[in-house]
């Protein structure tokens, strides 16, 4: 039971990873226009 626990846990740490790596895309992308403007 507690191994199921685990797993459970490091897929959420998995998407937590991957949703955090996609925002920081965004932002970056966002953040390029942004100086161009300037």
């Amino acid at each position: 039971m507690f191994r199921k626990g685990k797993k459970r846990h490091s897929s959420s740490s998995s998407q937590s990873s991957e949703i955090s790596t996609k925002s920081k895309d965004k932002a970056t992308v966002i953040q390029i226009p942004a100086q161009n403007f300037e």
